[in-house]
């Protein structure tokens, strides 16, 4: 109930009913992609996160030093390890 009040508040800028519903719609639309974004961001940052891990597995099963250095690719040594 909060959130809708905050939208269909009585404005001093507005002179008639249309323009009000105008601006209120207006803000809405404003704080829904303000609210996407956020959550795009962070949908973005975990997609990022599972890349850089998967390339990091995939480096050191296959190419660093350290790791078992696994030359062939099949069922049981998949490219992108568990």
């Amino acid at each position: 109930m909060l959130m809708r009040d905050s939208f269909t508040l009585r404005r001093v800028d507005c002179f008639d009913e249309e323009t009000r519903l105008k601006r209120c719609a207006e803000d809405l639309k404003n704080k829904l992609q303000e609210l996407n974004e956020v959550i795009i961001n962070n949908v973005q940052n975990h997609l990022n996160a599972a890349i850089e891990n998967s390339i990091a597995g995939m480096r050191y099963f296959r190419v660093q030093s350290d790791g078992p250095q696994i030359k062939e690719i099949n069922e049981k040594n998949p490219l992108v390890p568990r």
